[in-house]
């Protein structure tokens, strides 16, 4: 069915037009390879560390700034909230060697999944997640991320 998506921003000039296509097509992309047989809706704020790190130690009692966090709506409806740090994506970015847009690109269809049933609690839920977050970003025409041993 496809996703439909909002974003909300804190900054004034900002969501630039390439970050709403870029999270949207990640939305999208999210959507697409789960499954999902309805129109799914995603909201996605974007703002910076410190606020990150309130809803952080908020919603999820870990007192630290984040890229990136997920919100599922109530039980039996997929979709959810996400929001994205602009200043940790622009670190991310410069790090991984691409464009914010990309970055960004990522972290969307990173929460997107999670809110769509993927996680990465395990080896085998992991290995899925990053075989799901691949194909989203084939299909956005996207560089595949290397791989980490590391269960983030």
């Amino acid at each position: 069915m496809g996703a439909k998506v909002e974003i909300l921003s804190d900054f004034p000039d900002c969501p630039h037009p390439e970050f709403s296509q870029s999270i949207s097509r990640a939305c999208e992309a999210a959507t697409a390879i789960s499954g999902v047989e309805v129109e799914v809706e995603f909201a996605c704020l974007l703002t910076r560390g410190p606020k990150m790190r309130k809803m952080n130690r908020e919603f999820r009692d870990i007192d630290r700034e984040t890229d990136v966090l997920a919100f599922p709506r109530e039980e039996g409806h997929p979709g959810g909230d996400i929001a994205i740090a602009v200043d940790h994506a622009r670190m991310n970015a410069e790090a991984a060697g691409v464009s914010v847009h990309e970055e960004v690109s990522y972290l969307a269809a990173h929460a997107a999944l999670h809110l769509l049933g993927y996680d990465h609690e395990n080896d085998a839920d992991y290995r899925r997640m990053r075989a799901a977050e691949d194909r989203a970003l084939t299909i956005m025409g996207l560089p595949i991320r290397p791989k980490s041993d590391d269960l983030v």
